[in-house]
């Protein structure tokens, strides 16, 4: 979830933590600009309503992507690897 123009909530656990902490340092790496912040509250919003609001944004964006997913009447979906129809 963005919020403002370049700042975005991310889920936070100790394994997620240490791979945005590497990926932050990739991007650094690579010439790029990236900053890792820990938030302990948003003043203003609870917890329940921070998760509320990065569960219904992922939810939107996984059903766009799920309905991108989905053949459409009539046509044949192809396995990567495979031969189609024979």
């Amino acid at each position: 979830m963005q919020i403002k123009t370049s700042t975005y909530l991310l889920p936070d656990a100790p394994a997620q933590y240490e791979q945005f902490q590497w990926l932050a340092q990739q991007i650094r790496d690579y010439g790029g600009d990236s900053t890792l912040v820990r938030a302990q509250e948003i003043q203003g919003l609870t917890k329940q309503k921070v998760i509320a609001l990065f569960n219904d944004t992922r939810a939107k964006d996984y059903g766009e992507l799920t309905k991108s997913l989905q053949p459409t009447p009539g046509s044949a979906r192809v396995l990567p690897g495979s031969r189609g129809l024979a």
